[in-house]
């Protein structure tokens, strides 16, 4: 097998993998855990980090400008 299949192949595993764990946290919505998955086309393993922290800082920022949008009053 080829390096780029292999390498191919662990990325299907990768985003494979990251799906069955948000499938495994839809089941805490009711406590409350909100999840979603999110694939950033073109990171890889590396990038990653950086689309994340972006993403994960505007819903900080959301929040912050409206703190009670997740809360049941």
């Amino acid at each position: 097998m080829s390096d780029a299949r292999q390498r191919r192949m662990a990325e299907r595993r990768m985003v494979g993998n990251a799906r069955d764990l948000v499938s495994q946290l839809k089941g805490l919505t009711k406590a409350g855990l909100r999840s979603e998955f999110q694939l950033f086309p073109g990171a890889n393993h590396g990038t990653n980090a950086t689309h994340s922290s972006v993403a994960a800082l505007a819903l900080a920022a959301a929040i912050g400008r409206n703190p009670s949008r997740d809360q049941d009053d």
